[in-house]
């Protein structure tokens, strides 16, 4: 089941092992996320005692694919950003779009509705439910 992973040409002769903290230290991450991966997906480990605690070991197929995962969530991390980077060029065009249609207005910031207080008086918002 494991071959299934990798090709028989890029597995290592020896598979070797790796703690927790090495892949933390190879994908420049904490244990806690790796931790968390392995248990969240499944991905087939082994849990040894240690002297004061406990640690998980990873053969070569496990970190591949806590590798793959990995670098999945960072390249989605990405994309979230560069898509609120650009929602937020849309707005600031939109924002400079309506001042050029109003001239009279001078503080671009007065356009949004954010700026502006509540109209509602607290003393009727009671009479409005």
């Amino acid at each position: 089941m494991a071959s299934d992973v990798t090709h028989y040409t890029q597995r290592p002769d020896v598979q070797k092992i790796y703690t927790t903290q090495e892949v933390a230290d190879i994908l420049d991450t904490t244990m806690n996320d790796i931790g968390r991966m392995v248990c969240y997906y499944k991905i087939p480990h082994e849990i040894i005692k240690t002297k004061r605690s406990r640690q998980i070991i990873l053969d070569y197929d496990a970190y591949r694919q806590v590798k793959d995962i990995f670098e999945e969530k960072i390249r989605k991390r990405e994309e979230a950003a560069k898509r609120a980077e650009i929602r937020k060029q849309i707005a600031e065009k939109e924002t400079t779009e309506a001042a050029e249609l109003h001239p009279l207005v001078t503080n671009k910031d007065f356009l949004k509705l954010s700026v502006w207080p509540d109209v509602v008086p607290d003393c009727f918002k009671e009479c409005e439910e």
